[in-house]
């Protein structure tokens, strides 16, 4: 009996410390299999020379200038605007979604539209959220199934304030657009509940992304593009 048992307890006191001996550590783990690969970093697309940006020319537009990081568009006639110039694919990735794009913006003179984001909903078609439309409150996405952000279900009536920051992020997933302005989500659209996402013809130039104002003179900072995960 205390052979057996010496004998047992050899046997696992060597199983013991040829598991601990053998047993990979967490860096071994880690070279030994992939490691999750970091989220790609967030890509700034505001500079002092608007690098990344082409002035739009809807005619009439108003002066398009960065001073102290802010981004102006000056009241045009009636709309001032920028298009993206780069890859897109390259920014936000293939098929164009999981990606979020966040930005401040404000009102400094005008009572319309200080918002005018354009952007892809994948390989679907795009959109341009609208903040401050129609007189000055309107918000919605144009435009889902041809109704623009006046007459479709992400239509509503807020009230902005001139002279103040606004923050915005948009997100669009395979799934969803789903918007936010400073904390609180003010849209949610699932995809498949519609077949077409279509712009205004008085913005298409504005496609693939881009920014514009109506009757507005309105400033943004802090533009950034992050691929979601």
């Amino acid at each position: 009996m205390t052979k057996l048992f010496t004998l047992a307890l050899a046997t696992t006191l060597l199983t013991n410390c040829l598991a601990g001996c053998c047993a990979p550590s967490p860096s071994e783990l880690e070279d030994e299999y992939d490691t999750p690969q970091a989220d790609p970093p967030a890509v700034s697309l505001l500079d002092s020379d608007l690098t990344h940006w082409d002035k739009l020319n809807f005619g009439a537009d108003g002066e398009v200038f960065v001073e102290d990081d802010v981004l102006h568009m000056d009241m045009g006639g009636p709309l001032t605007g920028v298009v993206y110039n780069g890859d897109i694919a390259e920014l936000l990735g293939e098929p164009l979604e999981n990606y979020e794009i966040t930005l401040e913006a404000q009102r400094l003179q005008g009572n319309d539209f200080f918002v005018g984001l354009t952007f892809p909903v994948g390989t679907v078609g795009h959109v341009t959220l609208i903040m401050g439309g129609w007189g000055g409150g309107l918000v919605g996405l144009s435009s889902l199934d041809h109704a623009d952000a006046s007459m479709n279900p992400t239509t509503q009536l807020m009230q902005f304030e001139s002279d103040r920051w606004y923050s915005v992020r948009v997100a669009v997933t395979g799934t969803h657009i789903r918007v936010w302005l400073d904390e609180d989500e003010v849209i949610s659209v699932n995809r498949a509940d519609h077949e077409r996402y279509d712009l205004r013809g008085e913005v298409m130039d504005t496609a693939p992304l881009g920014l514009c104002c109506f009757q507005t003179h309105a400033a943004y900072r802090d533009i950034v593009v992050r691929r979601l995960p």
